[in-house]
């Protein structure tokens, strides 16, 4: 199984969810939810949904909610 590695920076420090989301909005996984301090932090994802499947190849959205903001960033997973 292979990892992508998810980067992102926080302005503050505080509550950070980060969530994958398919095409049509459903959320697939959360590899990050928790509180985070402020700066550049790098999240593993294994490439599986929230049962622990494998997700198949395709578009995915990164979703950040964290400090009162969304910002999000698309994935392609490849395997």
């Amino acid at each position: 199984m292979y990892a992508t590695r998810l980067r992102f920076t926080l302005s503050q420090a505080g509550p950070a969810r980060l969530d994958v989301i398919d095409l049509a909005g459903r959320r697939i996984a959360t590899p990050w939810n928790g509180v985070a301090p402020a700066g550049e932090r790098h999240v593993s994802w294994d490439g599986t949904d929230l049962r622990g499947v494998p997700v198949a190849p395709g578009v995915y959205v990164v979703r950040l909610a964290a400090a009162g903001r969304i910002t999000s960033a698309r994935l392609l997973r490849v395997r």
